[in-house]
C-alpha cells in the first residue's frame, strides 16, 4: 500500500502558466480601455464624483487580483521547482544505495 502522495509537476508548471496568464488577459480587457466620460459631467456634480471614484475602486480591485494571481503563480511555480529538487535528491541516494549494495536493485 503506498501511504504518500504524488505531484504532477507538469500540472503544477501548467497552473503557474494560467495564473500568470490571468494577470495579463483581465489588464487586456477592453473594459479598462474604455473608461467612462466623466468630463462630460460638470464639476460640481455628485454622479461625476461618484463614477471617478467607482472607476478607480474597480482599477484597483483589477491590480490587486492580477497581483495577487501572479504571486501566487510564483508560489506554485517555486513549489514546483522545490518538489523537482528533492526528487532529484531521493533519487540521487537512491542510487547510491544501490550503487553501495552491489546493485542488488533497491526499489524506488
Amino acid at each position: 500500500m503506498n501511504s504518500g502522495f504524488s505531484v504532477d509537476l507538469l500540472e503544477l508548471e501548467r497552473l503557474a502558466h494560467d495564473l500568470r496568464e490571468i494577470g495579463g488577459d483581465v489588464r487586456d480587457a477592453p473594459v479598462w480601455k474604455y473608461e467612462l466620460d466623466v468630463d462630460r459631467l460638470r464639476e460640481p456634480d455628485p454622479l461625476r464624483a461618484a463614477v471617478t471614484r467607482y472607476q478607480a475602486s474597480l482599477r484597483a480591485v483589477m491590480e490587486r487580483l492580477c497581483s495577487d494571481a501572479e504571486s501566487v503563480a510564483a508560489g506554485v511555480a517555486a513549489s514546483g521547482v522545490e518538489y523537482r529538487h528533492a526528487d532529484e535528491r531521493v533519487d540521487a541516494v537512491l542510487r547510491r544505495i544501490d550503487g553501495d549494495a552491489g546493485g542488488l536493485g533497491v526499489r524506488r
